[in-house]
């Protein structure tokens, strides 16, 4: 986060729902709300980072103050999870699949293992499958 010329790390991360709308331009997803305290004037920062759907183009939005707790409340009701309560070993955002080949000393496969990843370097093993 950034305020008052000062780069801080956010205190609080609120992972929200996408937002979906009948006008294809207002489709918003990968929303977060940082929540934070400036460590030069003291005031309480928010900042909402979200993705437009059509172009993938990142939209950031930093207020202070009366603003920063109206954006708080309004986003209140789109909380799928918290950064302090993120569930472990749960993926989130965009997954995709990882196979990793097992072989033996002579080169032959022997075990394949399937994963699922996603871009927060979280993976979770699917199955593993024995080959021999």
């Amino acid at each position: 986060m950034f305020h008052c010329n000062e780069e801080f790390e956010a205190s609080d991360v609120w992972f929200l729902q996408s937002l979906n709308s009948k006008e294809p331009n207002k489709m918003f997803n990968t929303r977060r709300l940082l929540i934070g305290k400036c460590p030069v004037c003291g005031r309480e920062v928010v900042t909402l980072v979200e993705y437009r759907v059509i172009d993938n183009q990142e939209f950031v939005q930093t207020e202070i103050g009366y603003k920063a707790e109206q954006i708080k409340q309004r986003e209140k009701k789109r909380i799928v999870y918290t950064q302090n309560t993120c569930p472990k070993g749960q993926l989130t955002g965009y997954i995709y699949g990882e196979n990793k080949e097992i072989h033996n000393n002579s080169g032959q496969v022997v075990k394949l293992r399937q994963r699922a990843c996603d871009w927060n370097n979280h993976k979770f093993l699917v199955k593993e499958i024995k080959c021999i």
